[in-house]
């Protein structure tokens, strides 16, 4: 929709998918571990705000993001589990919370 060129498009995607933030969050899930480190990440809460403005977006310029709107789900869910100050990689478990199965130990065996 606005032109952007594959070559550029997979320059920054190989370009995120070696960033070390994201091999944190990889972490967080891994380990489920999501406590949220002072001044990094962010939380289930200000996750929801953004999903929201970028849902909000869509619509003013009629465009659907369906997949904003799943994520958007799973963070009301995770709110609804009083786990709004946790990293928001916890939404890596958000259908065992959904299921209401108990969650395993933070630290996963490795």
């Amino acid at each position: 929709r606005w032109g952007i060129d594959n070559d550029v498009t997979h320059e920054l995607l190989k370009i995120f998918y070696s960033h070390p933030g994201l091999l944190k969050y990889e972490e967080a899930v891994r380990t489920r571990n999501y406590e949220k480190e002072e001044g990094q990440g962010f939380t289930v809460e200000g996750g929801l705000k953004d999903v929201n403005t970028m849902l909000n977006t869509g619509d003013q310029v009629g465009v659907p993001l369906p997949f904003c709107s799943t994520m958007r789900e799973q963070f009301v869910s995770v709110l609804g589990h009083d786990l709004k100050d946790k990293e928001w990689s916890v939404l890596g478990d958000a259908a065992r919370l959904n299921s209401r199965l108990p969650m395993p130990s933070q630290q996963k065996k490795q």
